[in-house]
């Protein structure tokens, strides 16, 4: 499987693609890297393709199941944010893998927290929607309202938990 990434270059909007562009070594490297010219260093140990011009907002082009980090290169450096796939693995029969947002992060511990609470969260939130307290367009907006900061969801989630 890998630590599959994407990346976009700004302002033409590249997309390249990674196996391995989302590893360990490479997302650590990116946040503790000084300057931009470093966080493209970084990005260097992957073995990037390129997999054409993005065409839709970037949130709707994720495969969000499975995409493991995002950059954004830009001349100002490289962000990265973290694909969070809105799906609740005991009842999605069919997963919609572009369901999902991107988070932000600056540093490999936010990294590691941002994932292990939205997982916690998630977790929480299905467990209550099996037990009937929530229906699915609740729980993803719960859902969506328990992270902090700034985050970039997909047209296919935003869809789900529109009211009807």
């Amino acid at each position: 499987m890998g630590e599959r990434a994407l990346a976009v270059c700004l302002p033409e909007k590249s997309l390249y693609y990674s196996q391995w562009g989302a590893s360990t070594e490479i997302l650590w490297g990116v946040l503790a890297a000084d300057s931009p010219s470093g966080q493209f260093r970084a990005l260097l140990h992957g073995e990037w393709r390129f997999q054409g011009q993005l065409s839709v907002p970037l949130p709707d082009e994720i495969d969000h199941l499975n995409c493991e980090g995002v950059y954004i290169l830009s001349d100002e450096g490289v962000g990265l944010y973290l694909p969070l796939w809105f799906g609740f693995p005991r009842l999605d029969t069919t997963p919609h893998v572009s369901r999902g947002v991107l988070v932000g992060v600056s540093s490999p511990e936010e990294l590691s927290y941002r994932r292990m609470a939205f997982h916690r969260h998630r977790s929480e939130i299905g467990d209550a929607v099996v037990a009937g307290l929530f229906d699915e367009r609740n729980a993803l907006w719960t859902l969506l309202h328990a992270l902090e900061g700034p985050v970039y969801p997909s047209q296919c989630l935003l869809q789900r938990c529109a009211v009807p």
